[in-house]
């Protein structure tokens, strides 16, 4: 949690009315929700940049505190909140500073305000781009399912004020957050990986056996469906998904290759190396009913490696590329 401390200092007056007693210090406290600053919403109708801002207010909470001299009687000072909302600086709360603490929720419009003493601006959509622009690959179809957050310390300027008697004033500035919102709004992404499993010795060679499939689904939201994996003359078992949130989930199958040397059978002709295989899989993610949301799709080449010497039949020694 992070905090800003403003002190309202007022001259202690000579004269005290029966009703009230001025106070000789006010403090205002300002601080987030306890845990997150408020959140500004960046979205954009495609996958290739940035285009608006979603978000048109924010609720700073803010507590107030006034603390009296112990000669004086029950403080009665009121004091004003206000904020920065464009180039103005616009009224958002009058009332009584309580010697006790008291919060207060504070809405403010948003705006691309001025931040760093004026050097820059909140600018939170070439922000995002900024960052979309700093992924490739992989990490850019991350970005782009999931989004990604710039958090931004001293940008919206609240100030504290006593209306009486000598109307002192602080000001602070204090955090907020951008979300940058994942820019594929399909809620769903599917992904496939395919590892060798295991391998067996064919006269004098090493050929894999069988091939691990690796499907991971991953869900925005809530959502049931089934997952399954396709490749040559082959289809797993359905596996069941039931996502009750955002989340993700992993799902395994396996696939046996057969192998058949030039001369016709898989042990043959020692010298003779079964041909490498084109293999391309394919794991689906459909709704309840069978309709086909998403799928991933990889292709291998498989192939035997010679034995130079004795060597044990374990799955690092196999061949397993992705095809061009």
């Amino acid at each position: 949690m992070r905090m800003r401390t403003l002190m309202l200092t007022a001259v202690t007056a000579g004269v005290f009315h029966s009703a009230a007693a001025t106070a000789d210090v006010e403090s205002i406290v300002i601080e987030e929700d306890g845990q997150t600053a408020p959140i500004i919403e960046v979205g954009g109708p495609h996958r290739d940049a940035y285009r608006e801002v979603l978000t048109e207010t924010m609720i700073f909470k803010l507590r107030a505190r006034g603390a009296a001299a112990s000669s004086s009687a029950d403080s009665t000072v009121n004091f004003t909140i206000d904020a920065i909302e464009g180039d103005a600086w616009v009224r958002k709360y009058e009332g009584r500073l309580y010697e006790v603490w008291k919060k207060y929720n504070i809405p403010v419009r948003y705006s691309d305000v001025s931040i760093s003493f004026g050097q820059e601006h909140l600018a939170p959509i070439r922000r995002c781009n900024d960052l979309l622009k700093k992924t490739s690959g992989a990490a850019r179809e991350a970005f782009l399912f999931k989004g990604s957050t710039i958090s931004l310390d001293d940008v919206f300027t609240f100030r504290g004020r006593l209306t009486s008697p000598d109307h002192a004033t602080r000001t602070t500035r204090v955090p907020v957050t951008i979300k940058c919102l994942p820019l594929d709004h399909n809620s769903l992404r599917a992904k496939l990986r395919i590892e060798p499993a295991k391998v067996e010795k064919a006269g004098q060679y090493l050929c894999p056996t069988e091939l691990k499939l690796h499907g991971l689904v991953e869900s925005r939201e809530k959502f049931r469906g089934k997952a399954l994996f396709v490749g040559p003359h082959y289809l797993s078992a359905i596996t069941d998904l039931n996502f009750t949130n955002a989340g993700s989930r992993n799902v395994t199958a396996s696939y046996k290759i057969k192998w058949k040397s030039k001369g016709g059978g898989f042990t043959t002709a020692p010298s003779d190396a079964p041909d490498r295989q084109d293999l391309t899989f394919r794991f689906n993610v459909a709704d309840q009913s069978g309709k086909l949301l998403e799928s991933s799709q990889e292709r291998v080449e498989v192939s035997c490696r010679k034995i130079k010497v004795a060597a044990p039949t374990a799955g690092n020694d196999m061949t397993v590329s992705p095809a061009n």
